[in-house]
C-alpha cells in the first residue's frame, strides 16, 4: 500500500498526537510505501527517509508562533494548509490518505483534491463545549471532517461515542485505535522512587492546569515538606515565565527531556500528576504506568483520559479540581494504596503495546 499522512506535526516536536503518530507509522508493514505531509517547525530536516516512511516537510514555522497557548493563527493556518495541498499534489496518488483531526482547516482546504478514501484521527471532539465564535466555527470545522472523510479513527470508546452522538456518524464508519506504551518505558522490575516525588509531564499551555498544580503542590508541601515536583516540558516562553513565578521551593522546571532521561524521571517519581482540563488519550500517563508510578488526574468535562486510561481506584486517581490537594496527601500517606496502584499500573501499561495499536490500524487501513 502506499499511504500518505497529513499532519499537523510530527517529531522532532513533540506532543501527545506527534508521539502518536510515529509510533502507529513506524510498525507499519514495511512493506508499505508511507508519506508524512507535515510542517517544518523549527528548523528541523525538510526531507527525511527512515526505512520506508518518507517525511517532507514545508515552510519555515516556529512551534512557539503557532501553537502559542493551544491557539493557531488562522493566517499559518492557512498557509499550512495550502502547502500541504501542494505536497499532496506533488506526490501523486495515494491507496489511502489520513489526516490528523488538527489543523481543521487542512482537511477542509484540500479533501476534494484527494481521491483515495481519507481517513480522520480524531483525539477529541470539541463541538458544543467551547464558548462564543471559537466554539461556532469549531463545531462547523469538526461537521465537515465528520461528513466528508470517509472513516473516522478515534483515539478511544469515548471519542467514538462522541462522534456518533454530537456528529451523527455512523459507527460502521468509526474504528477506535488505542495509544499505547513503547517496550522500552516498561520497567522490567520495581524501580527506586524518591519518596514524595510528584512529576508532570506535558506542553507548558494554559489548558493543560500546571499553574493549578503550582498552587496545590505550595499547599501540600505544608504537610509533606519532604515533597519535590519535576516538571518536564516547554510551551510559549512568557507563560513559561508565569508559571517559574508561582513556583516555591522544590519545584524544578526540566525543560524538554531525552527520552532516556524521561523514563529515569517516570522510574524516580512516585505518582504523576495530570491536571488537564483537556486531553483526548494520555501517553504520558501509560508511560508512567508502565513505570509502576501511577497517576492522579482532575475529573474535568474534556478531560478524557479519565474513561481512556486511568482506572480510578485501580491504577490511580481520578478527582474533583478542588480535591486535588486531598488525593495528593492521601496516596503519599498511605504506602498501602500507593503500592497497590502501582501494581495495577504496571499491570495495566502492559496489555497497552503500540505493536497492538499499529495492527489494528494497519486492517483499518486494507479495509477502507
Amino acid at each position: 500500500m502506499k499511504v500518505a499522512f497529513v499532519l499537523e506535526s510530527y517529531p522532532p516536536h513533540i506532543g501527545g498526537s506527534e508521539s502518536r503518530a510515529y509510533n502507529l507509522i513506524k510498525r507499519l508493514p514495511k512493506s508499505w510505501e508511507i508519506h508524512v505531509i507535515t510542517p517544518c517547525f523549527d528548523y528541523a530536516k525538510k526531507e527525511e527517509v527512515r526505512e520506508n516512511v518518507f517525511v517532507h516537510r514545508f515552510g519555515a514555522y516556529h512551534s512557539f508562533s503557532y501553537f502559542k497557548n493551544g491557539s493557531r493563527p488562522l493566517s499559518l493556518s492557512l498557509d499550512i494548509s495550502q502547502r500541504a495541498l501542494f505536497t499532496l499534489k506533488k506526490l501523486g496518488s495515494f491507496d489511502a490518505c489520513v489526516y490528523s483531526e488538527w489543523n481543521l482547516l487542512t482537511f477542509a482546504l484540500t479533501h476534494a483534491f484527494v481521491s483515495s478514501p481519507k481517513l480522520v484521527d480524531w483525539c477529541e471532539v470539541l463541538a458544543g463545549r467551547i464558548a462564543g465564535l471559537a466554539g461556532v466555527l469549531e463545531a462547523l470545522f469538526e461537521k465537515n471532517l465528520a461528513q466528508r472523510a470517509t472513516h473516522h479513527i478515534a483515539v478511544n470508546e469515548k471519542v467514538k461515542e462522541l462522534l456518533k452522538n454530537v456528529h451523527k456518524v455512523d459507527s460502521k464508519r468509526i474504528s477506535v485505535v488505542q495509544n499505547g506504551v513503547d517496550e522500552r518505558f516498561i520497567a522490567s522490575s520495581f524501580p527506586k522512587k524518591q519518596s514524595g516525588r510528584l512529576l508532570y509531564v506535558g506542553r507548558l499551555t494554559p489548558h493543560k492546569g500546571v499553574h493549578s498544580l503550582l498552587m496545590v503542590f505550595s499547599r501540600l508541601r505544608k504537610t509533606h515538606p519532604y515533597a519535590t515536583l519535576h516538571i518536564v516540558g516547554a510551551g510559549d516562553p512568557f507563560y513559561t515565565l508565569s508559571l517559574k513565578k508561582l513556583a516555591v521551593e522544590g519545584v524544578e522546571f526540566l525543560g524538554v527531556l531525552s527520552e532516556s532521561e524521561l523514563i529515569e524521571e517516570y522510574r524516580s517519581a512516585q505518582l504523576l500528576v495530570l491536571p488537564s482540563e483537556r486531553e483526548g488519550s494520555s501517553l504520558v500517563s501509560l508511560e508512567a504506568m508502565a513505570n509502576y508510578t501511577p497517576v492522579v488526574t482532575i475529573d474535568a468535562p474534556l478531560n478524557l483520559s479519565k474513561s481512556d486510561t486511568v482506572i480510578h481506584g485501580f491504577n490511580g486517581l481520578v478527582v474533583k479540581p478542588s480535591n486535588l490537594l486531598d488525593a495528593l496527601q492521601a496516596v503519599l500517606s498511605d504506602e498501602a494504596l500507593w503500592k497497590s496502584l502501582s501494581q495495577n499500573a504496571n499491570l495495566y501499561a502492559k496489555e497497552r503495546s503500540w505493536s497492538k495499536c499499529a495492527k489494528k490500524l494497519e486492517e483499518v487501513l486494507k479495509s477502507v
